[in-house]
């Protein structure tokens, strides 16, 4: 009788573990910001998957996609959530890059499927053009002038020196 009563204590201890936890924020803190590393992983596992050939090519398509918006939604808890409202175009980039990655690695692409490949090259592209207009509506294209003059100003000094 006395086996039984070991997994229920360790249960109830690590319950009251978790609740502490959780009263004290510590669990709303890891979940507010490590949230992003779930996207993360699932990218990663289902690339991992593909490469270790259990899978077929169409897994890249949802990892590439969980990637990129896992890498957009790092940059957001860095910056700020206003940082969003330069860097949304990531999300049809996200779209590219999953089909890219398809169209790359998938040898068995029918007559139907030919329209992956030119379709992620112009969402792709389409997403560049909206984050350079994006850029160019807001004032972080004096932050970027700021920087691209302070590092010529660099460079033209150190040839100047030699």
């Amino acid at each position: 009788m006395g086996q039984s009563k070991v997994p229920v204590g360790i249960v109830l201890l690590a319950l009251f573990i978790f609740i502490l936890l959780g009263k004290l924020g510590v669990i709303g803190f890891l979940l507010r910001v490590l949230w992003p590393f779930v996207l993360l992983g699932a990218g990663l596992f289902l690339h991992s998957y593909y490469f270790r050939k259990k899978g077929s090519a169409v897994l890249l398509l949802p990892g590439g996609i969980l990637l990129t918006y896992s890498v957009i939604y790092f940059i957001c808890l860095l910056f700020g959530w206003q940082a969003l409202h330069i860097f949304w175009p990531g999300f049809l980039f996200g779209i590219a890059v999953g089909l890219y990655e398809w169209a790359v690695f998938s040898r068995d692409l029918g007559y139907g499927l030919k329209w992956v490949y030119p379709t992620s090259i112009g969402l792709a592209i389409l997403s560049i053009l909206l984050f350079l207009l994006t850029m160019l509506s807001s004032n972080f294209v004096l932050f970027v002038f700021i920087l691209f003059a302070a590092v010529l100003t660099l460079l033209l000094l150190q040839w100047r020196t030699k």
